[in-house]
């Protein structure tokens, strides 16, 4: 679970995660979480075309099956969006999450074999994505971009810690997946 809420996620390589940190008064929509879903919903749509996302309840979406989930955390004047996009995902280790109680209506029960898929499907490598996600980046912000050696430091500063491992289930019937 993320601190800023929202469903237990499986991460793993394969997932490419974007969060956006802003105060409030220089965010580029209101700060209110229908807002700031409609702004990056918008944002990713642009990112990534001509891959036919979209915001879908909460969710962002190729047709009825989604590709990336999110969180919002709002303190004072600042906010932080989280998105967790699926590059690819691993049967087994999803079978560590159990279907959620609340659920989008679009979802209709469907198991995460039939729910979710992947940027894979539509981008021929992470490095495809990550480029189109900075020029997008570039067309609406000033954008610096630094080594990981040039923010160590900063990483290395106390902060709040929620990850917690996990292992999947032994598969007795691997078929079955």
């Amino acid at each position: 679970r993320r601190f800023s809420g929202g469903g237990t996620v499986v991460v793993d390589e394969k997932t490419f995660f974007v969060s956006f940190i802003f105060n409030s008064a220089e965010a580029p929509c209101e700060s209110t979480p229908q807002c700031v879903m409609k702004w990056t919903g918008d944002f990713y749509s642009s990112a990534y075309a001509p891959m036919p996302l979209q915001l879908r309840e909460r969710d962002y979406v190729v047709g009825e099956r989604k590709c990336g989930g999110n969180a919002q955390y709002f303190c004072r004047d600042r906010w932080i969006h989280h998105t967790s996009f699926l590059w690819d995902y691993d049967a087994a280790k999803m079978q560590c999450l159990c279907l959620p109680e609340r659920q989008p209506e679009y979802r209709q029960q469907r198991d995460h074999s039939e729910f979710l898929c992947t940027l894979k499907e539509y981008f021929t490598s992470k490095e495809k994505i990550y480029s189109m996600l900075r020029d997008e980046l570039g067309n609406n912000f000033t954008v610096k971009e630094a080594a990981l050696k040039d923010i160590e430091e900063v990483m290395q500063r106390p902060h709040r810690r929620m990850t917690v491992g996990v292992s999947p289930p032994k598969v007795t019937n691997p078929t079955s997946l």
